[in-house]
């Protein structure tokens, strides 16, 4: 089995670009799942849509499993600002009959809040944590074309209070030539929808187009243009240069 290379560098970096990455999204619901998977596809600007070659294509691009090779596991765990954290792990493998399945979990912890009671002093603590299962299936359906869906179960707790809501992503891979591939995906085409107080709050949906290239074997350059549907296009654009098989230079940037 392949393990996935993790860059110490670009984990270490994830605290310092978490603001930037939250300005836009700072208390939109499941804002936690805009976040990078990874810390190759943080290092290549989130554009990685279209690439999803690995086990972070449950959170990418699902339909990207059937196009594996082999099984991939990837896992980060970032520590940021105010003693908060983000961690994600992804399995997927390719299945002999042209399919493939996969599974991840993210979750996002604040640390401890202090607690106060009605005149300000304080009451102890108490933590906030948005977390989610993903289930992922993947389709080949063509030479060159699969289809694939990621179900997943949100659980988000606020101190005492917690609840769950479920959603489903729908994606497409077309490898248009052997240096070109072409992928969709569109995020929380069923909504899920979180009620922790007296309001639900319910996902964004949103729609991304993606392209790859790999104009020689060392490259790959990714574009992605995501459009939710509470705003405006969010374009993205990453490369990567495989040296071997455990040193690679990334680069990217994004508009979050």
């Amino acid at each position: 089995m392949r393990i996935a290379r993790l860059s110490l560098a670009l984990l270490l970096s994830f605290g310092a670009v978490h603001p930037l990455l939250a300005a836009d999204d700072g208390g939109r619901p499941g804002e936690f799942l805009d976040y990078a998977a990874s810390a190759r596809s943080l290092g290549m600007g989130q554009a990685f849509t279209a690439i999803s070659d690995d086990a972070s294509a449950v959170y990418f691009n699902p339909s990207g499993v059937a196009l594996m090779r082999r099984q991939n596991l990837v896992a980060q765990f970032s520590t940021l600002l105010e003693d908060s954290s983000i961690g994600f792990f992804g399995y997927a493998r390719p299945l002999a009959n042209n399919g493939g399945l996969g599974i991840g979990f993210v979750t996002l912890n604040s640390g401890d809040i202090t607690r106060r009671d009605a005149a300000g002093n304080k009451s102890g603590s108490y933590n906030t944590t948005s977390s989610a299962g993903l289930l992922s299936g993947a389709l080949t359906v063509g030479r060159g074309l699969s289809i694939g869906s990621t179900a997943k179960i949100i659980r988000q707790t606020v101190a005492e209070d917690s609840a769950l809501g479920f959603g489903l992503d729908l994606s497409a891979m077309f490898q248009a030539t052997e240096k070109i591939r072409l992928g969709l995906m569109g995020r929380n085409l069923v909504s899920p929808s979180v009620k922790l107080d007296k309001e639900s709050e319910d996902f964004p949906r949103s729609v991304t187009l993606g392209l790859a290239v790999k104009p020689t074997e060392p490259i790959t350059v990714g574009l992605d243009v995501e459009k939710p549907a509470d705003g405006s296009l969010r374009p993205r654009l990453g490369a990567e240069y495989l040296f071997n098989d455990v040193l690679s230079l990334r680069g990217g940037a994004n508009k979050s």
